[in-house]
């Protein structure tokens, strides 16, 4: 009788919720579900964001290969001065880069090396840069398969330098030597700087990119495993675009990229000492080769280059 009267007033009350637009709340029936597991970390989870075990953000060096302080004979450091007058180098004896050696070692006298291009300046197009082509002969021909090398380069584009510009204008390269079948057309690796920004390139796509200011030094560094496999080549660059000393902040540290950095042999002779299917090596240039549409009687075409060094890593 009890269990009748019970289940008369719990059909009332549901029909009671019902009319009233409450409905009953829901008895829970069984044990509460168990709370969802989390997923086992990864065996190998990626860096935290932020410095890196270099405290400013550079990568440590070891022996150096090539040093230029702005010092010395020019022809003599770099091989070759590919310019169409060799008056449009000069060597400046105030106002060269701040920053240290990348091996921590004295720079010596504040010295740098100015290079420019006048408008119809014709050196194989139109250009101003150091660097022997040969890698027989070349002084800067360093880079080769299989090896990993830090090319560090301090730059500084002159006041009215022109960077606004959406046309090609190289500034550095890393660019495969002759004689080869295959060595000529675009570069392995080159920096440029148009459009507002520092552009690192490869033989097919843009890698990294920042932006870039004029009548201030820019330190960059580019740690390079040299091969023409693109599983085994990489580069990963750092830059101080902002004169604070380190590759900290926005932009200033590209990830480690995985590419082919040196090209590939071709078909042809076998007397340029480089064997068909084998990686070229590449060579160090550095100034100005742009398009020949940039107005430098406008604008001044005029950069500077100071505290380079190509090194072992550490």
């Amino acid at each position: 009788m009890v269990q009748g009267i019970s289940a008369t007033i719990a059909a009332v009350l549901v029909v009671a919720g019902v009319a009233s637009g409450q409905l009953p709340i829901p008895i829970p029936i069984g044990p509460p579900p168990e709370p969802p597991v989390a997923p086992p970390p990864p065996d190998n989870p990626p860096p935290p964001p932020g410095p890196t075990s270099d405290p400013d953000g550079f990568p440590d060096v070891g022996k150096a290969r090539f040093v230029d302080l702005g010092s010395g004979s020019t022809s003599a450091l770099w091989g070759s001065v590919d310019c169409a007058s060799r008056d449009r180098v000069t060597v400046v004896n105030r106002g060269g880069d701040p920053s240290a050696r990348a091996d921590g070692k004295s720079q010596g006298p504040d010295r740098f090396r100015r290079l420019r291009v006048l408008d119809g300046d014709d050196f194989y197009g139109e250009r101003c840069e150091l660097g022997l082509n040969d890698h027989f002969k070349s002084p800067t021909a360093l880079y080769h398969e299989g090896q990993r090398l830090i090319t560090y380069i301090s730059l500084k584009l002159s006041k009215k330098f022109p960077i606004r510009r959406d046309q090609w204008q190289v500034v550095m390269q890393m660019k495969q030597t002759q004689p080869a079948d295959n060595g000529g057309g675009i570069p392995a690796l080159a920096l440029h700087v148009y459009d507002g920004r520092w552009r690192l390139v490869d033989q097919q796509s843009e890698l990294w990119s920042a932006p870039a200011t004029t009548n201030r030094w820019t330190r960059l560094s580019f740690d390079v495993t040299y091969s023409d496999s693109p599983t085994e080549g990489a580069i990963r660059v750092a830059a101080d675009l902002n004169g604070d000393g380190d590759a900290h902040d926005t932009d200033e540290r590209s990830r480690r990229i995985e590419i082919a950095t040196l090209k590939t042999e071709g078909a042809g002779t076998d007397g340029d000492g480089i064997v068909q299917g084998t990686a070229i090596p590449s060579h160090l240039r550095a100034g100005i080769y742009h398009e020949p549409g940039y107005r430098c009687s406008r604008y001044k075409c005029s950069i500077g280059i100071d505290n380079v060094g190509v090194y072992d890593p550490d």
